[in-house]
């Protein structure tokens, strides 16, 4: 069957790791980082992780270096399948967040300024 409409680039993203499967839907982190990575790419493009490229066939990857995602920690090495011209990938590049880059920045060490007085509603 051919598909009637116009042509239809979709983007793909790819990612190894444990995940939690319940009622026939998967969760947890590597989900996440999946979806991360799928959205970073482009229509047509196949993006994978450095897991991933650990288990496969690396003659058919090009090399696109570390990049930041949104809700992932650490920056992530991706990988594009095949040789296709695509844009630069979507990303955090340049983007600042106001949220902390590692859990203990929230624990209250070296904070600076803990000890202040929190004003609250109408104060």
């Amino acid at each position: 069957m051919v598909w009637p409409g116009p042509e239809l680039r979709v983007r793909m993203g790819l990612h190894l790791g444990e995940t939690e499967e319940r009622g026939g839907d998967y969760f947890g982190p590597t989900v996440d980082t999946c979806a991360r990575i799928e959205s970073a790419g482009h229509g047509g493009q196949i993006l994978v992780s450095g897991a991933v490229r650990a288990v496969v066939d690396r003659d058919e990857l090009s090399e696109l270096g570390s990049h930041r995602l949104r809700d992932v920690p650490d920056d992530i090495h991706l990988f594009q399948v095949g040789d296709g011209s695509f844009p630069p990938l979507r990303g955090l590049v340049g983007v600042r967040d106001t949220l902390p880059t590692r859990r203990d920045q929230c624990d209250g060490e070296d904070d600076g300024g803990a000890d202040q007085p929190v004003a609250g509603p109408g104060e």
